[in-house]
């Protein structure tokens, strides 16, 4: 196997010939060393002020897990980033690495900040940069009921609390809108049926009816449910029938009865007004005749006096 290629961060070392061992005194172990005395050659050799320079040396793989420490791979955004100094304003670095996610900005100033005595503050760039990132969107759940709840579904035989995923929208006022949009309503809603039945393999069976509709209800039902109990399915759909049946005549017999209550109230109102009129003018013309006889009376009352005298 021919040796892998392995780029090394090898760190560059000025030579400072005070501390070299050949002048330093007991550097190098003689005669009169004690034994165990740490041995101080090399210490001549003093990290440089440059970066560190990389080397391609080629290394057997077998030493690969001994070198992996040493083994650095550079940030692609390494050049581009750039420490904070102490006197570095927060608001400039966070600008300068605008370019750059926030945890891209966090594992690049790693490679070369302290955190020990570095000023870089991660939570305040954090709050920076999300002070220009747009508002989190907020999705329905269980706890977080934004449109109420589905009204009407259960369970079993339990009533459930189930969240809505979106807004209830506007009732139709308009009969010739609200016939248009239930077909293209319930297109939509047996296509989704479908769709649900099919990719879950679920039993489904579904019904919807209006009472301004002049068809039959419209119904579904899954193809694992007309499969496996057909003759439970047509029970099913005999009942539904019968029941929207019932519905339908239902509805049109309430609103023949409520008009004809609601004529036979107006005409009743009317006779009323005709009866009250007549009694009215019945007791006028009862008084006029009252006032007559009065009148007659003292008369006639008035003559026999005359004439007895």
């Amino acid at each position: 196997m021919l040796p892998l290629p392995v780029t090394l961060w090898v760190p560059a070392f000025a030579f400072n010939p005070m501390l070299h061992h050949a002048f330093t005194p007991g550097s190098v172990p003689n005669s009169n060393t004690p034994l165990g005395a740490p041995h101080q050659s090399g210490q001549g050799l003093i990290p440089h002020t440059h970066p560190p320079l990389p080397s391609s040396w080629p290394i057997d793989p077998s030493l690969l897990p001994q070198v992996h420490e040493q083994l650095v791979v550079p940030s692609p955004h390494a050049a581009t980033a750039h420490p904070p100094t102490p006197g570095e304003n927060l608001e400039d670095v966070a600008s300068d690495n605008s370019g750059h996610s926030l945890e891209e900005m966090d594992s690049d100033s790693s490679d070369f900040v302290d955190k020990s005595s570095s000023t870089f503050d991660t939570q305040k760039a954090k709050k920076l940069l999300a002070a220009g990132t747009k508002k989190k969107r907020v999705y329905p759940s269980d706890k977080n009921t934004l449109h109420g709840h589905i009204e009407g579904v259960g369970r079993g035989n339990c009533m459930i609390k189930m969240t809505r995923k979106c807004q209830l929208k506007a009732i139709y006022t308009n009969q010739r809108t609200l016939s248009a949009s239930f077909r293209a309503l319930t297109r939509d809603f047996m296509t989704r049926a479908e769709d649900i039945a099919n990719r879950t393999a679920s039993w489904l069976y579904v019904a919807i009816h209006n009472p301004g509709a002049s068809q039959p209800f419209t119904h579904f039902a899954s193809r694992r449910l007309r499969l496996e109990a057909p003759d439970d399915l047509q029970k099913i759909h005999q009942q539904v029938a019968s029941l929207m049946t019932v519905l339908k005549r239902a509805d049109r017999s309430h609103s023949f009865q409520s008009k004809k209550e609601k004529e036979e109230a107006i005409q009743k109102m009317k006779e009323a007004t005709e009866r009250a009129e007549k009694a009215t003018a019945q007791a006028a013309n009862s008084e006029a005749e009252i006032l007559r006889l009065r009148e007659e009376l003292r008369i006639t009352q008035e003559g026999q006096t005359w004439e007895s005298t």
